[in-house]
């Protein structure tokens, strides 16, 4: 999340932002320990940040995600954000 808030706007701002959401689209990504670790080391804010990233994407065609597709990892995703 640092190096994609660093590089936004970029190439490589663009590759980081499809790492992010391949890796939420993994069915074992765990959302618990994801926020546990964000608590622990006082880095909260990066909760916001995904958030956002999750919610102004609308589609993703390097990852095969139309806007049906990625409307459903949307809500997936933002139901264990909140």
């Amino acid at each position: 999340m640092v190096c994609f808030l660093e590089r936004q706007g970029s190439a490589k701002g663009q590759k980081d932002k499809i790492d992010i959401i391949a890796l939420l689209q993994l069915n074992n990504f765990n959302f618990e320990l994801y926020k546990k670790i964000l608590q622990k080391y006082n880095l909260e804010n990066y909760q916001k940040e995904l958030n956002n990233l999750v919610v102004d994407i609308n589609e993703l065609p390097e990852l095969e995600l139309n806007q049906y597709q990625y409307a459903k990892l949307k809500k997936r995703v933002l139901k264990y954000l909140k």
